[in-house]
């Protein structure tokens, strides 16, 4: 394989050129990269929709028996910032 490192000012290096005949291989073997350079968001399926609904009500269930602690929005804020 063969790439280029591009470098900054300073000698650090920003990023790495992959020709694109190497850049297809690489994503056929691994799809998640192929999203990422479309940067595609991909729709939940119906079915991923009504068991995130169905896991929620579970969770409020058990908050509502006393059984699961819920976190707060300032919790769920630092989550979901981590996970961009």
């Amino acid at each position: 394989m063969s790439f280029q490192i591009t470098y900054d000012t300073n000698g650090e290096p920003l990023g790495v050129f992959i020709p694109i005949e190497q850049w297809n291989e690489i994503t056929k073997k691994h799809k998640d990269l192929a999203k990422l350079e479309k940067n595609v968001y991909a729709e939940p399926t119906k079915e991923e929709i009504i068991a995130g609904i169905q896991q929620g009500m579970k969770e409020a269930q058990l908050h509502s028996k006393g059984k699961l602690k819920l976190k707060t929005a300032n919790q769920l804020l630092k989550e979901l910032r981590k996970a961009r």
